[in-house]
């Protein structure tokens, strides 16, 4: 009687240490346990944060100085938009072309070269800026057709008197057409920009371009 519950009790030990399988380890050939990681199951605490993507933010752009570089404020009956001075139609006109998302983009047509003509005679805009500071110029135009056109610096000085900055700032060529054109200038001693277009020298008429949008950006602020 004690021989038969000695190996029924030693059959249950047997069975108890052998009989089931921890999922978290596998027998290899040789009678060794390889343990496999297994999913944390763990439920996140109240607060916790985890990060998904690490991706960088860009500073703002500083607000244009150019007012009006959309061209929204046209009004009805002007030669051109406000802020902007209309260009001697006797060498090139201007068109307003309306924008689905208001204000309009700006035709401008050379029917005679006004490559050495005076200033007041450019579609361009006078502008008050700091004196010796850099700012970025951005203009976006499209559709350049016939010769190049250009974009003119100049200044004032206290007396009155226009003086030249750069005569080749910025070219609008059909041949290498872009959408967006930008560059960094410095303004002079003096508290006044005149940004105004022109035709290039020697080039052939009818040329014209369309004006998107203009901007004035400082550098570093």
């Amino acid at each position: 009687m004690r021989y038969i519950l000695f190996s029924m009790l030693f059959s249950l030990v047997i069975l108890g240490c052998g009989g089931s399988k921890d999922s978290s380890a596998n027998k290899t050939s040789e009678g060794s346990v390889e343990l496999v990681p297994q999913p944390d199951k763990t439920p996140d605490k109240a607060g916790s944060m985890k990060v998904v993507s690490i991706e960088p933010i860009q500073a703002p752009l500083p607000p244009s100085v150019l007012p009006n570089g959309d061209f929204k404020d046209w009004p009805e009956g002007e030669p051109a938009p406000a802020g902007f001075q209309p260009p001697n139609v006797d060498f090139s006109y201007i068109e307003g072309i309306p924008r689905n998302e208001g204000g309009f983009s700006i035709k401008q047509t050379w029917t005679a070269n006004d490559f050495s003509k005076p200033s007041e005679w450019r579609f361009g805009i006078f502008l008050d800026v700091k004196p010796n500071t850099e700012y970025q110029l951005e203009i976006s135009a499209a559709n350049v057709e016939g010769s190049d056109v250009e974009i003119i610096l100049m200044t004032e000085t206290p007396e009155g008197k226009r003086t030249l900055i750069d005569n080749h700032f910025l070219t609008f060529s059909a041949a290498s057409p872009q959408e967006k054109y930008s560059k960094v200038l410095k303004t002079t001693d003096s508290p006044k920009l005149l940004i105004i277009t022109g035709h290039v020298q020697d080039g052939e008429v009818p040329a014209s371009i369309v004006w998107n949008h203009w901007a004035l950006r400082p550098v570093g602020q």
